[in-house]
């Protein structure tokens, strides 16, 4: 059984009173990751059990994300299977900031900076945009700044190195990376 088939079977069987799900609900966008077109629509991740990213992923979902004041979709459900998760996020109609409406980026970094001043503990940081390692949250956001800035005018560029200067980071976090402004809606 392939992984599509099994995430169908799995909704039918455990999924949120999703019994007659049928595979032409079930959009690819691109590995691992999916659009359940139902009602309500969800954003859906097939996770192997030996993929750590994914696996934090879920555990921020619920320790961290589900108390937090930002505007991210909300895990609504998981389903283990032998050798996977799979999560259902709420589906948000939207754009990514990596890619589209870039001149938002101030806002979303204003935004994250809340968000990491409420998690403030020990340890490393790692950015899903770059997967690189950082000691501390501000070189993350230095770094994240730098990349996403690229190619901007100057003067959105400007708007989003102030909201950053504003940020009083500093601390490492244990975030994973898909709080990033590209999932603020």
């Amino acid at each position: 059984m392939d992984v599509e088939e099994r995430i169908i079977q799995a909704l039918k069987n455990g999924g949120p009173r999703l019994a007659s799900v049928s595979p032409n609900q079930l959009e690819s966008l691109q590995e691992g990751v999916f659009h359940l077109h139902t009602d309500p629509p969800y954003f859906l991740k097939w996770i192997p059990e030996d993929d750590h990213r994914g696996n934090n992923e879920l555990r921020v979902n619920q320790v961290v994300l589900s108390k937090a004041n930002i505007p991210v979709p909300r895990l609504i459900f998981m389903i283990k299977l032998a050798g996977a998760t799979l999560a259902g996020w709420e589906w948000l109609e939207g754009t990514d900031l990596r890619y589209w409406h870039r001149e938002w980026l101030p806002q979303a970094f204003a935004a994250l900076a809340g968000f990491h001043a409420e998690q403030r503990h020990a340890g490393r940081v790692e950015s899903l945009i770059t997967h690189c390692v950082f000691d501390t949250v501000r070189q993350l956001l230095e770094s994240e700044l730098a990349f996403l800035c690229a190619g901007l005018e100057e003067a959105v560029r400007q708007k989003a190195v102030e909201a950053f200067n504003l940020l009083e980071a500093g601390y490492p976090t244990r975030v994973h990376g898909d709080a990033h402004p590209g999932n603020i809606h």
